[in-house]
């Protein structure tokens, strides 16, 4: 529920800056400013809900089509590359994190199967082992017999 919120949030904000870039202002930055950070947080809207991409990158075609003369192209660069660069450490993570994972993952397998070997070493004893059988004999249920 909480990542829903989140997203809608997100959202809100990256619309409310793309909204602020189309408006006329008086200095040159400030237009520029408010499209790189309407993407950026349409880029962390979607790292919080990847499959609302779906209707999100359509809507917003729509709306950069309506709205072209207003925006323009160097705008679109702009909002599109902060887009991208807000969504570089969530694809870096998701690429190098199993990456890694599978490097160590024939070290600690092969340090679990030594583990479980030192384990039940003591199992190999027969005195043991005829004395653990004797216990879950004692201890396990059995139905009586039926009689007839």
């Amino acid at each position: 529920m909480f990542h829903n919120v989140l997203f809608v949030v997100l959202l809100i904000i990256s619309l409310y800056f793309a909204v602020l870039s189309v408006k006329k202002k008086k200095t040159i930055l400030f237009p520029y400013l408010f499209s790189a950070l309407g993407g950026a947080f349409l880029g962390l809207a979607i790292i919080t809900r990847t499959s609302e991409l779906l209707w999100l990158a359509p809507l917003w075609l729509i709306l950069w089509l309506a709205n072209f003369r207003k925006v323009g192209v160097g705008k679109l660069i702009i909002f599109i590359a902060s887009y991208y660069f807000s969504l570089a450490g969530h694809v870096l993570e998701s690429n190098i994190i199993p990456i890694i994972l599978a490097r160590r993952y024939n070290e600690m397998n092969q340090s679990n199967h030594e583990h479980r070997e030192c384990r039940f070493a003591y199992l190999k004893t027969q005195a043991i082992a005829d004395s653990l059988k004797q216990i879950n004999n004692n201890i396990s249920f059995r139905p009586a017999p039926d009689k007839v």
